[in-house]
């Protein structure tokens, strides 16, 4: 082949290393999941946790307690923690069946903390009005009364206020079996006073900017459905903008972890006004989120209470799937950042899962996807490798040709097209499957990244983490040598596996002709390996399997391989008798 062809592998190679390496830059691979440190201080008290109609907007500020509130605990089979008499708060939780790592003796994870703590985060609802210290409401230093020391999915709490004016706040909150709370709020007017105009609200406050993956393969950060669309105002945004207001009728908002969800579900039959709130004094960012309801005017001797919903938990497809039926939560599985190509990764999502459920293992799960794959393009392989080998058996004809019209490109691409025609064959089928290979493979890089239920997933041997990258070392001989090389130099042995599988994968394939092509192609399954040494362990391992699946198809190709297509002939180095 002349030196265009050459530059145009070469082109195209370094393009596929491109990708790969922006790939592996903007999508970094490394968990980021250890809590970040903010340091916080103690502001001053506000008596409007949320903004009102036509008042400006405030951001709830930390409280520093007064006094040692009284805590009730919550206690499940998935979740502990309490609830504060404080404010009434639900700022302490704790997701038992997680840890902060995949060491056994690792943390449960914690998902909220108090406002007191170094990074709070907390959850709390209420009533306000235009003149709330006039109508002497509930605030976050008001201490209420319960009997109650429990909360357990059989045992719900109520939590009481009752103001100088006789009126009566009440809070009953009950959990269910997974990571669902359920508050109701409820006022009691007596007869002997005045008519109140109060308006319920729910916020969710977070204080220091969490630590965040990668805003590039999957958005963590504060996000809703609301007026019928998903609304994404990442942390800076908020900072930016100070607020950002909706109006809807039905939806939810909340705050987007990689693998965790705090989200507020109010009544989804009533339009409300929703915030999302930033702000950054004193060298500490804070967030809130926030919805009002209407004004409800609660004549005396009259009751009035709304209900309202809290998700605290993992992000569990199957969970937000179920919560958005039974309680009419529109898009609640948005939560779930599948991204623009959802109709690739969520259907590789639910195949896994499927294959999970009958193997009990993820590692075992991808290898019977990537045979599915490999089963489901069959057909194309095939084609494609028959479309190679006839390039292989054309290749002198091709060259002929551009000796014959080495001036004349026009005329060299259209004796060219006349041959292919003659032979039948489509110089651009040979990449036809990796070119439809290539979304999946995205789309499970994706689901390894994003999905709860592939963290912390073992596979066998050394592979403890199917989302993280494989642990072992050459450079410390796979652990024999005591020391930490840089992260460049960090290669393991399924990244030295799927390279090596890739080489003799390549040694099946009809050899190119040019020498610089075949020092090219033998310098890929190198290339390939330093930039894929740090994905994700399961994406490797589908690689790999990918890669001996290939192989085999490969050697039955060469068996099977039709007349009128030449396989290839082995060299033989003993020179021929006299």
């Amino acid at each position: 082949m002349n030196g265009d062809d050459t530059k145009n592998m070469i082109l195209a190679i370094a393009l596929c290393l491109g990708i790969l390496f922006a790939f592996q830059y903007f999508f970094p691979t490394t968990p980021a999941e250890t809590a970040q440190k903010t340091t916080t201080t103690t502001a001053t008290k506000q008596n409007r946790p949320v903004d009102l109609p036509d008042q400006p907007t405030k951001s709830a500020e930390k409280i520093k307690p007064r006094t040692v509130a009284k805590r009730i605990q919550i206690k499940t089979n998935k979740l502990s923690g309490s609830v504060s008499t404080l404010g009434a708060r639900i700022d302490d939780l704790i997701l038992t069946q997680y840890k902060e790592t995949d060491d056994p003796d690792a943390k449960p994870v914690r998902l909220l903390s108090p406002s007191h703590s170094e990074q709070p985060y907390y959850a709390e609802s209420g009533w306000t009005s235009i003149e709330s210290e006039k109508d002497d409401l509930p605030t976050a230093e008001s201490e209420w009364w319960t009997e109650d020391t429990l909360l357990t999915p059989e045992a719900p709490i109520t939590l009481r206020y009752i103001n100088k004016n006789k009126v009566i706040f009440e809070k009953t909150i009950s959990v269910d079996e997974n990571y669902v709370f359920t508050i109701v709020d409820r006022v009691r007017n007596p007869k002997e006073s005045s008519a109140l105009n109060l308006y319920n609200y729910g916020l969710l406050i977070r204080a220091g900017t969490p630590p965040v993956s990668s805003f590039f393969i999957s958005y963590e950060g504060p996000l809703g459905y609301l007026d019928g669309k998903k609304h994404q105002n990442d942390y800076e945004d908020l900072i930016k903008e100070k607020k950002i207001s909706y109006t809807t009728q039905s939806g939810w908002l909340g705050y987007s972890d990689k693998y965790w969800l705090g989200a507020l579900i109010p009544d989804q039959n009533v339009e409300i006004k929703t915030n999302m709130i930033g702000s950054d004094k004193k060298d500490q960012k804070r967030y809130q989120l926030d919805y009002v309801m209407p004004l409800q005017t609660i004549m005396p001797g009259e009751t009035h209470e709304t209900t309202s919903h809290f998700y605290a938990g993992p992000k569990r497809l199957d969970l937000l799937d179920a919560y958005e039926k039974t309680l009419n939560i529109p898009h609640f599985d948005l939560a779930v950042d599948f991204g623009w190509f959802y109709f690739i990764t969520k259907p590789i999502f639910y195949i896994l899962i499927f294959f999970h459920n009958y193997v009990g293992n993820y590692g075992l799960a991808i290898i019977l996807l990537t045979i599915a794959m490999n089963i489901l393009f069959f057909p194309l392989a095939r084609s494609s490798y028959r479309s190679m080998a006839k390039m292989k058996a054309l290749q002198p004809e091709i060259q002929k040709l551009k000796e014959l019209y080495p001036d004349d490109k026009m005329k060299q691409q259209q004796e060219m097209m006349a041959l292919f025609k003659k032979h039948k064959t489509n110089p651009a089928s040979g990449c036809l499957p990796q070119l439809i290979k290539a979304p999946v493979f995205f789309a499970l890089y994706k689901v390894i990244f994003i999905s709860i239920e592939m963290r912390h997933a073992p596979f066998f041997g050394w592979i403890h983490d199917l989302s993280a990258a494989d642990p072992t070392n050459i450079f410390t001989l796979f652990g024999l040598i005591s020391w930490n090389p840089p992260s460049f130099m960090h290669f393991g042995l399924l990244p030295i596996l799927m390279g090596g599988t890739m080489f003799l994968q390549q040694r099946l394939n009809p050899q190119p002709m040019d020498d610089n092509q075949k020092m090219i192609f033998t310098l890929m399954p190198i290339m390939f390996t330093f930039f894929m040494a740090g994905f994700p362990a399961g994406v490797l391992l589908y690689w790999t399997c990918s890669n001996i699946l290939g192989m085999a198809q490969q050697s039955y190709f060469l068996q099977t391989a039709p007349k009128g297509v030449p396989k290839p002939v082995k060299k033989s180095n003993k020179k021929s008798k006299a």
